[in-house]
């Protein structure tokens, strides 16, 4: 994989798990609403709000996807 599209996916990874820690730590974040977040985030009506532990699970986990696209990036690792 090229350095540069090791970046990118890095960058995407870091921002889908940032917004994960956001979630897992009662953020709201892109919407206001706890209630209409859950149900866009989820994807079904009736869930009040996003679960904070399956999201800081998602969030690890796309932090450790994030490392490993950015380490098959690294040209000097071999």
């Amino acid at each position: 994989m090229s350095t540069a599209a090791a970046s990118i996916l890095f960058f995407c990874l870091i921002t889908v798990a940032l917004a994960h820690f956001v979630w897992a730590f009662g953020g709201t974040w892109p919407i206001r609403d706890h209630k209409l977040l859950a149900a866009t985030v989820i994807g079904r009506e009736g869930v009040d709000k996003v679960p904070r532990l399956a999201s800081l699970l998602v969030a690890i986990l796309v932090l450790v996807a994030a490392a490993i696209g950015a380490s098959l990036g690294d040209e000097a690792s071999g």
